[in-house]
């Protein structure tokens, strides 16, 4: 995905080739692809930070809350026909939905966000399972 470099005319620039793809070349509408997908992906200042923090866009206008605000306006009213992104749109909404990859996330985040809290997580888990270990051999022996 092409870098996007948010400055202050980025809004008028994208506004008139969106303008001109939409009357002269509606089938190779490219930018306005693209705009329709960031606008997909960009809700919150957060969402702006995260695609900053990942080299996806460079914000050169300081707050990350006009960022927003600008792609969802750029999206307002744009007809989309055969988006080149709309397979990736797709795929990421899977693997966003799907519970399998917000539980390792969770996990990711909350018991190995550092070396020390990984370490810590897989020994209690290795203390925890020789315990049930040792309970079971016991109620074992003495039946």
């Amino acid at each position: 995905m092409p870098r996007l470099k948010v400055v202050d005319r980025l809004e008028m620039i994208l506004r008139n080739i969106m303008a001109l793809e939409q009357c002269h070349y509606p089938d190779n509408a490219h930018v306005c692809n693209y705009v329709l997908f960031l606008d997909n992906l960009i809700d919150t200042d957060k969402d702006v930070d995260f695609l900053v923090e990942k080299g996806i866009i460079k914000n050169w206008i300081g707050q990350p809350t006009s960022v927003a605000q600008m792609i969802n306006k750029l999206g307002l009213g744009t007809i989309a026909c055969g988006s080149y992104y709309y397979d990736i749109a797709v795929e990421v909404n899977k693997y966003y939905t799907n519970p399998v990859n917000r539980s390792k996330a969770v996990l990711k985040r909350v018991y190995f966000c550092s070396l020390w809290t990984g370490t810590a997580t897989i020994a209690a888990t290795f203390l925890l399972g020789m315990t049930l270990i040792q309970t079971v051999a016991s109620i074992i022996q003495v039946t």
